[in-house]
């Protein structure tokens, strides 16, 4: 095109789709802007995950309670010595369980850190993070904690499978016992970085 109708189709802007323009308006939001910097160094679960471990592991380990309920009838006070020696060494266990288990927020995407003799380490890049959910049991909510399961792009798994201290999910990354707040912090913060890094690509 020439001449004057030339200089009219220069200033014509090109048409924008409304859902990419509201999602660009949303990224530039200051507080957004503030969230999607955040990085969380490595840190423990809520100390009442401990105690979600170690109800877990009664709960795998019951069939040693029968035994002691048995012995009890006959031997009171060999079931009474192998309840509390039973109890403070699975207490023992889901401490040191709890004591292993790290998680941070870095530049490139989630970290998880787990295991005592095979140490398991899970990244999520942001870009892959599909969906993050709260997810709380009746136990969970007496202790007041929740799990985030983070599903990511071709890694759920079809079944649930046993991650860490007697907890089960289907999600890659999973963080068992996490305060409400921080749950939900957390939760906000992976969906906002997960929605910058796709828009940058």
């Amino acid at each position: 095109m020439h001449g004057e109708a030339s200089g009219q189709f220069r200033v014509q802007a090109a048409p924008t789709d409304p859902a990419q323009a509201n999602q660009s308006a949303h990224l530039e939001d200051p507080k957004l802007q503030v969230l999607i910097a955040e990085e969380f160094p490595p840190r423990l679960l809520a100390p009442a995950a401990q105690l979600l471990f170690f109800i877990n592991y009664i709960g795998i380990t019951s069939l040693i309670l029968v035994v002691l309920a048995v012995t009890a009838y006959f031997e009171p006070i060999v079931a009474a010595i192998g309840f509390g020696i039973y109890v403070i060494l699975t207490y023992l266990i889901a401490m040191v369980v709890y004591n292993h288990f790290y998680f941070s927020v870095e530049s490139e995407g989630l970290r998880i850190e787990y295991g005592i003799i095979n140490k398991r380490h899970v990244t999520i890049p942001f870009q892959q993070i599909q969906n993050v959910n709260i997810t709380r049991t009746l136990i969970d909510r007496i202790l007041g904690i929740g799990k985030l399961e983070i599903e990511s792009a071709g890694s759920t798994f079809p079944d649930k499978r046993e991650v860490v201290g007697g907890t089960r999910s289907k999600a890659e990354g999973f963080l068992p016992g996490l305060t409400m707040k921080e749950a939900e912090h957390l939760h906000d913060l992976l969906l906002q970085k997960s929605l910058h890094e796709k828009s940058r690509r």
